[in-house]
C-alpha cells in the first residue's frame, strides 16, 4: 500500500519586533517568504514589505484567473528575487523562485501546485497581515490605509476559491 504525502505550501508573513523600525521608516517590515515542503524562497527569515508585495501578488493572481498558458512575475520588493507562476489550461501552476543577482538568473525553487492551492496560501498570508495590521499596529497609518485594500483582496480571492 502506498501513500502520497500532500505537499505543504505556505506564504509566511511573520511579525518580528526587531524588524519594525518606527523611528526610521514607520513601515511594516516582516519576515516574508514562500515555504514549500521545507524549502524556502528566498530563504527562511527573509524580510520584506508585505503590505506592498502582497497587493502586487494578489492583483496578478486575480488577473491570471481566466488566462491560460500565462506567466505572471511576482516580485519581492527587496533583493533580486521573484516568483514566476506559469498557469496552464487546467488551473495548474508551475512556480519558480528566481534569483536574478549577477549576470545569470537562477531558479532556486521549482514546484507544482494548483492555482487554487496558491490562492489559498495567498489568502492565509493576507489574513496574517490583516491580523498584524489590526492588532500589532492599531491606529497607525499602515492599518488605516492598507486594511480596506486587503479586506477587498481577501474577498476577491475567497470568490475564486468558491469556484473550485
Amino acid at each position: 500500500m502506498s501513500t502520497t504525502k500532500k505537499s505543504t505550501l505556505e506564504i509566511v508573513v511573520k511579525y518580528n519586533e526587531k524588524y519594525f523600525l518606527p523611528d526610521r521608516f514607520n513601515k511594516v517590515f516582516t519576515e516574508f517568504y514562500l515555504s514549500f515542503d521545507n524549502t524556502c524562497f528566498p530563504c527562511v527569515g527573509w524580510t520584506d514589505f508585505p503590505c506592498i508585495v502582497l497587493q502586487w501578488w494578489a492583483n496578478e493572481l486575480i488577473k491570471m484567473r481566466c488566462l491560460d498558458n500565462y506567466t505572471a512575475k511576482l516580485y519581492f520588493m527587496d533583493g533580486p528575487f521573484r516568483l514566476e507562476l506559469f498557469k496552464d489550461g487546467k488551473m495548474g501552476l508551475e512556480v519558480s523562485g528566481v534569483n536574478s543577482r549577477g549576470k545569470n538568473e537562477t531558479k532556486e525553487l521549482i514546484m507544482k501546485c494548483s492555482y487554487y492551492d496558491f490562492s489559498q496560501a495567498l489568502l492565509y498570508a493576507i489574513n496574517d497581515l490583516i491580523y498584524i495590521l489590526h492588532f500589532i499596529f492599531p491606529d497607525k497609518q499602515e492599518e488605516k490605509f492598507f486594511l480596506p485594500h486587503f479586506s477587498n483582496l481577501a474577498k476577491q480571492i475567497r470568490e475564486i476559491l468558491d469556484e473550485e
